[in-house]
């Protein structure tokens, strides 16, 4: 292996997993400089703001990605950015408005920081996109860099107010977002528009939509289980899912090397191949998945043992139900991905809709039906992780027959 192939691949494995671990140094940042329970404080308002995000940046980041490499001419790219900065303005005003609502609603403490932080990481999440469609990979991995520092070390900074750490992570993903814009902007300064701008705005809201609905639950997990069950229990649950979430870089760096194959075979109508490629994809993300866990169990007893961790034996149950629900999640990838490929996505769409229409009654019958505030947390967690492995085995079950159904 060449030396260019192992940097090009180290560079594309930080650019994958470098927004998990700015997620994670954050909140063992905030844990460290201020305590488990100021990660569980700032919850409701971290987990708002991804909401939000899910919506502005996933309704343009894939068409924008997509659509970037096959135009033809600056007139088209200038169309693309004109459209993706009128989206992200509507979008992150509504979030805006969501947020002010929340506040006054009583649940949420610090709009500021979910607009700040909204908006910081919605416009830098389609700066990563322009990078990575312009094959400036290198570039971003520095940049990425210098975010993770800021993630890790300004949480000690505001030790005493975490909501302004907050409000200055958002305002230094924004700078960093208004340079690469400005860069990709200036050479199409001079360029006309191409098509009317409004022919991305269906599939802008088609995967924006798509995002909240496959992904909302997840971003909602500590925002429900704060307005229920304290700050502590929160802060258990943003941790957990925080560590959890830095793992999910080897499920999603498979991607690139199973999707290509699988896309292949598809287009040379080799479905034997295809077949076994898929079942392949399948049993590694599995394996993955369980030695991840089984990793995650070893350093709660690790912390618990050495008393960087103190907590009782139901917080252990939940952090571990935490960490289970967020990579069973991943079991579906392998399915979803071929689908995709296949180009029948609808059961991806509606499945995940059932999921979150159940998990969202769960949830709410819960805060009335059960009592105390570590049992509340269990029961979302537990509906999470069950409804996530229903999802995948169905999706496995109907992506198998289809493939069965292919072969001649």
């Amino acid at each position: 292996m060449s030396r260019r192939l192992v940097a090009s691949t180290a560079v594309r494995l930080w650019v994958t997993g470098s927004p998990g671990a700015q997620r994670l140094l954050f909140v063992l940042a905030i844990g460290a400089a201020s305590g488990l329970e100021s990660v569980g404080r700032i919850g409701a308002e971290l987990a708002l703001a991804s909401f939000v995000v899910l919506f502005a940046s996933g309704g343009i980041s894939i068409q924008l990605l997509a659509e970037w490499s096959v135009a033809t001419s600056g007139n088209q790219r200038r169309s693309l950015l004109t459209f993706a900065v009128g989206w992200l303005l509507l979008a992150l005003v509504g979030g805006a408005i969501t947020a002010i609502g929340a506040y006054e609603a009583g649940f949420i403490k610090a709009p500021w920081a979910v607009v700040a932080f909204a908006t910081g990481s919605a416009t830098w999440q389609v700066a990563r996109v322009l990078l990575i469609a312009r094959r400036s990979e290198p570039i971003l991995a520095v940049v990425e860099v210098l975010l993770v520092a800021a993630f890790a070390l300004l949480p000690f900074a505001w030790d005493e107010s975490i909501p302004s750490a907050v409000v200055a992570i958002g305002l230094v993903q924004l700078s960093l977002a208004a340079g690469v814009w400005l860069w990709v902007f200036i050479p199409l300064a001079r360029c006309g528009t191409g098509e009317s701008v409004r022919s991305y705005l269906n599939e802008a809201l088609l995967m924006g939509t798509n995002n909240l609905v496959s992904g909302g639950r997840d971003a909602l997990i500590p925002f429900v289980v704060a307005q229920v069950s304290g700050d502590l229990v929160t802060g258990v649950v943003a941790q957990a899912s925080a560590c959890a979430s830095a793992l999910l870089l080897v499920p999603r760096a498979m991607a690139y090397s199973y999707i290509p194959r699988l896309a292949l075979a598809y287009g040379a109508g080799d479905l034997s191949e295809l077949g076994s490629g898929y079942r392949s994809y399948s049993r590694s993300i599995a394996v993955v998945c369980a030695a991840s866990l089984l990793l995650l169990s070893m350093a709660i007893a690790v912390g618990m043992a050495s008393g960087v961790l103190r907590l009782d034996g139901s917080l252990v149950g939940l952090w571990l139900l935490a960490s289970a629900s967020v990579l069973a999640g991943q079991l579906a990838l392998a399915p979803s991905n071929l689908l995709t490929t296949l180009r029948r996505s609808g059961p991806i769409v509606t499945s995940a809709a059932i999921a979150f229409l159940v998990w969202l009654s769960s949830v709410l019958a819960g805060g009335v039906l059960v009592p105390g505030a570590v049992h509340f947390a269990l029961l979302v967690m537990a509906s999470t992780l069950t409804l996530a492995i229903i999802r995948s085995l169905w999706l496995a079950r109907y992506t198998t027959k289809l493939v069965k159904a292919l072969m001649p």
